[in-house]
């Protein structure tokens, strides 16, 4: 291999470095379980539980599927408020206070950066597909096992 043909090999390995600046790593994944009324709802989740993974989340990921969610995970209990920066995916936000939905907010829009808060302090927050939780009757007072 030439020099002009290493050169052009170190372009294309940078511009893949810059490409896969945008696509977010997988987080460990873990079942999660939301027990309502109508039975249980099972999801697994990837969890998010460093200042790091919190601050980038579902960012420019352009799909989910259905079963899938993010689990941002504090060791203390405080207001929280997300926003939808680089967020592709409509989602549900659902506020969780020591395993408990406290309040959702449907179908937050791609893009937006108005915040979303939790209204109360929480310790968890579960981020799933616009319009999961109507789909699947979840609902503030309902419990979740993580």
């Amino acid at each position: 291999m030439t020099f002009k043909h290493l050169g052009l090999v170190g372009v294309l390995l940078a511009a893949c470095g810059q490409a896969d600046a945008n696509q977010p790593q997988q987080l460990p994944v873990k079942p999660l379980e939301i027990h309502t009324s109508d039975g249980v709802q099972r999801l697994n989740v990837e969890v998010a539980d460093d200042e790091k993974e919190r601050e980038v989340g579902l960012m420019f990921r352009k799909s989910m599927p259905d079963d899938v969610g993010m689990l941002f995970v504090w060791p203390d209990i405080a207001m929280r408020s997300f926003w939808m920066r680089n967020t592709y995916i409509p989602l549900d936000l659902i506020y969780i206070q020591r395993g408990k939905i406290v309040r959702i907010i449907p179908w937050a829009k791609p893009f937006d950066e108005t915040g979303l808060p939790s209204g109360e302090p929480v310790d968890v927050v579960l981020e799933v597909n616009g319009g999961w939780t109507a789909r699947r009757g979840v609902s503030v007072g309902h419990t979740v096992k993580y």
